[in-house]
Formats: C-alpha cells, sequence, structure tokens
C-alpha cells in the first residue's frame, strides 16, 4: 500500500531528505521532463547528494535536467512516501524559471517538455500526481501560478 505525508516545509531534520522533486513552470507552461530510460514524463527529480542541502539539491537538479539558469526556488512541503513499510522522505519544490540554457544531464534526460497540464505519460503516476497537485493546491492560495 501507498501512503504520502505531506509536512512543513523545513520541519523535518535535513539529514532525513533523500529526494527533491522540483514542479517548474517556464512561459505559463509547467516543465515535466522526460527520462531516456524510462520512457515517461515526470517532474525534476534528483537524490540528495551527500553534504548538500535540499535547497541546493533542488536548485542543482532543476538546472541540471531542465537546463534552467534563472529561478527563483519556493519549499511547498517536506513529504514521506511510504510503500509497504518502506519509507523515504523528499521535499517538494515550485519553481519560476525565467531563462533556460542547455540541459546538462544528457545522459539520463531526453527531452524538456512543456505542457498546461500534468502529461498522462508519468512514471511513478501515483506519487507524481499527489506531489504536483499539493503544488497546486499551495499555489491557488498565493496566486502564484497566475503570475508565475
Amino acid at each position: 500500500m501507498l501512503r504520502i505525508h505531506f509536512y512543513e516545509p523545513y520541519h523535518i531534520d535535513n539529514k532525513m531528505f533523500e529526494y527533491v522533486i522540483i514542479a517548474a513552470m517556464y512561459q505559463g507552461k509547467w516543465l515535466f521532463i522526460k527520462h531516456r530510460q524510462r520512457g515517461c514524463y515526470e517532474l525534476p527529480a534528483g537524490k540528495v547528494e551527500n553534504g548538500e542541502s535540499p535547497d541546493k539539491s533542488a536548485a542543482r537538479e532543476l538546472s541540471e535536467e531542465t537546463g534552467a539558469v534563472d529561478f527563483s526556488l519556493i519549499p511547498v512541503a517536506a513529504y514521506c512516501v511510504d510503500r509497504d513499510g518502506n519509507s523515504g522522505y523528499g521535499m517538494l519544490y515550485y519553481a519560476c524559471v525565467k531563462k533556460l540554457g542547455k540541459i546538462i544531464d544528457q545522459d539520463e534526460i531526453a527531452e524538456v517538455g512543456m505542457f498546461d497540464e500534468m502529461p498522462s505519460n508519468l512514471t511513478f503516476r501515483e506519487i507524481q500526481t499527489a506531489l504536483f497537485n499539493k503544488v497546486l493546491d499551495f499555489h491557488r492560495g498565493q496566486n502564484i501560478i497566475k503570475n508565475g
């Protein structure tokens, strides 16, 4: 059974975080990356490297996977994915991207797609949908999507 729990950002010790996921918007469209091996779209994401804060990981992953060179990051929520007793913690972000450059991680990333809404061909659909909806709910309350 899969369960996803959300927490306020920074209410969990940084040492607990394994992953970062970023819902990024550019020119009024959502950026999803197409993973070369999995062949599906997903939100830009990655592992928190040793000695790295979630914020630094999110900035690095967004830049490597989408080519974002000018952007702002807003932490939306900490989350825990619990699947059959195995759990992992991550931090979910919203990014407003102002400028895209070259994709750095071309071995992993086949392309960056721009979408009005979440694409149907998703990796980890249940998890990605819950995280994306959390970002949408957060920003509807802040009226960021229309302005970002």
